[in-house]
């Protein structure tokens, strides 16, 4: 693939992205909780916006929530809390082919029609079964209990989170969405040496599993240098590899589709593991990514999301779908 700069291309820019989606999605759900809670650099995200105007909105009696996965999750724990609510939720046609029933059947263990929030005065004990394919949001919500006031323990397969009935009056600024930055890593990887981008507003010790792309885009000869508040892209180095790039990606799989776009633009094989939380998202991300990726010709394998090298060359224009999904259109 041949990338030319366009005549008013800049080596060096600044962007500001838009909060966590995760993060803004979790506090969001707590604010409801404890309004005394204040919130910065909310996402931008259709799940987000979706998510606010059905909370703003106490009196719906049907909500939609489109194809917002995260919303469904939540709302259905929430609303379950509210003792003699009584509302609907419903998405999109693929929206109802996405499994909750994991979600619901918890609830209904904690005694709701689905839930009363008294049943959780004594606090909450949740004991996870099998291999945890989640591990990093589960620790970004207890750690962002923990910031308003609520006192959390995990160990081991056991989660526990202990009684809170008020917190301090507080407010949040919300770390820039990793994901979000994915695009622009991929970018700079695509692009001359010295180019350089810096986003705001980042942390170095960051709650999202995402914020690996520091160390996975050195493969690619990208650079992070962490400003206050901000990290500076910079493209150092081309790098040529000439065996497999293999990453498990099972704490960060939504950054897949970006990684897997940038080994096509640059040649590289890759294999990429950890996936399956993919197939059950708002489409089956492993099938579109090899739908899109087969019109530039060139082969993809879903067992393993793996790509023969090859893959730089001359391409005609190409027209690709962006699935309902944010991350594939900022990806395009």
């Amino acid at each position: 693939m041949n990338l030319s700069p366009a005549s008013n291309y800049k080596k060096s820019l600044e962007i500001k992205i838009s909060g966590s989606k995760s993060e803004s999605n979790r506090l969001l759900i707590l604010q409801q909780l404890f309004p005394n809670l204040t919130i910065e650099n909310l996402s931008n995200s259709d799940d987000t916006k979706v998510l606010q105007q059905i909370l703003e909105n106490p009196n719906l009696e049907v909500a939609d929530v489109h194809h917002a996965g995260t919303a469904m999750r939540f709302l259905t724990a929430f609303f379950a809390c509210q003792k003699g609510k009584e509302i609907i939720l419903k998405g999109s046609e693929r929206m109802h082919e996405r499994p909750i029933k994991i979600l619901v059947d918890a609830l209904r263990e904690l005694g709701a029609e689905i839930l009363y929030l008294e049943n959780l005065l004594n606090g909450l004990k949740i004991n996870l079964i099998d291999e945890v394919t989640s591990r990093p949001y589960i620790e970004m919500t207890l750690n962002l209990l923990n910031q308003i006031g609520i006192k959390t323990e995990f160990e081991n397969q056991t989660i526990k989170v202990y009684p809170t009935e008020k917190i301090n009056t507080k407010t949040i600024e919300i770390e820039a969405d990793w994901s979000s930055a994915s695009y622009w890593y991929s970018v700079i990887a695509l692009s001359e040496i010295d180019t350089k981008i810096t986003l705001s507003s980042y942390k170095k010790n960051s709650l999202q599993g995402d914020n690996c792309l520091v160390e996975i885009y050195k493969n690619f000869g990208v650079e992070t240098e962490f400003l206050e508040n901000k990290i500076c892209l910079i493209k150092q180095k081309s790098i040529l590899h000439s065996s497999l790039l293999t990453l498990n990606l099972k704490n960060a799989p939504d950054i897949a589709q970006t990684i897997a776009v940038t080994c096509l633009g640059l040649g590289i094989e890759c294999k990429l593991t950890g996936l399956k939380t993919l197939k059950i998202k708002e489409t089956d991300r492993l099938s579109a990514l090899k739908n899109e990726i087969e019109k530039f010709k060139r082969k993809y394998f879903c067992k393993n999301l793996q790509r023969p090298p090859n893959g730089n060359g001359v391409c005609s224009v190409v027209v690709t779908s962006s699935y309902n999904n944010f991350e594939r259109r900022s990806c395009q």
